[in-house]
């Protein structure tokens, strides 16, 4: 379930929404999230088989979120990327 609220949040949504979960629609007028949308996407997802593709793609992609060594090398590469790419700014001293 995608409930996306901020900048890239919808885009990532689409993005990964086509293989591990559903955006959730919104109220066109008020943009809130209501209800009814959220039960029907939930009762997609976890229970009619049209939803299989999205049970199906979760699995798949459970075990990578799940890996905390995976997810840190992540991390540290991205962070070492930063680091080698970094511009100076008020704040190098």
């Amino acid at each position: 379930m995608m409930l996306p609220f901020f900048i890239d949040q919808g885009l990532n949504a689409r993005l990964w929404g086509k293989k591990v979960g559903i955006e959730v629609p919104r109220d066109e007028q008020s943009g809130s999230f209501m209800r009814d949308s959220v039960a029907k996407s939930l009762k997609l997802v976890m229970v009619e088989e049209d939803g299989k593709a999205y049970r199906d793609g979760a699995k798949e992609f459970s075990a990578t979120f799940r890996d905390r060594e995976l997810q840190d090398r992540y991390m540290d590469t991205f962070l070492d990327y930063l680091e080698k790419h970094k511009k100076g700014n008020e704040f190098d001293q």
